[in-house]
C-alpha cells in the first residue's frame, strides 16, 4: 500500500510531493489513515476544498489499497483534525516537484 502526496498553491504556488510506503508510517499516522479510509468510503475523487478560499495550499492524497486508488483533495481550511498529524508527516517528507 502506498500514499502519494502533493502540495500546491499558496501565495508562491510551489509544488511539493512525496510517495510513502504505508509500512514506514508511525502507528499514529497509520491509525489516522485507517480512520480516513473508514470514514470516506469513497470511489474516485473527493474534493473537500473550500470554494470561497483563495491563495490556500491545496493537498492531494492518493491512497493505493487493494488495487483500488482513492483520491482526496483538501485545502488549509478543510483538513480534518484527526488527519493533521498525517499531513504534517507528509509535508515533512515532501520534496520540490517539477511543474507538469
Amino acid at each position: 500500500m502506498k500514499i502519494r502526496f502533493r502540495q500546491s498553491g499558496g501565495y508562491a504556488g510551489l509544488i511539493r510531493g512525496c510517495e510513502v510506503d504505508i509500512e514506514s508510517l508511525s502507528p499514529e499516522a497509520l491509525k489516522a489513515l485507517e480512520s480516513l479510509a473508514e470514514k470516506s468510503k469513497i470511489r474516485g475523487m473527493e474534493d473537500y476544498r473550500n470554494p470561497r478560499a483563495r491563495d490556500l495550499r491545496i493537498y492531494e492524497i492518493e491512497v493505493e489499497m487493494d488495487k483500488e486508488i482513492k483520491r482526496l483533495t483538501f485545502d488549509d481550511m478543510t483538513i480534518p483534525d484527526d488527519l493533521k498529524n498525517l499531513f504534517e508527516l507528509l509535508k515533512r517528507e515532501a520534496k520540490p516537484q517539477p511543474l507538469k
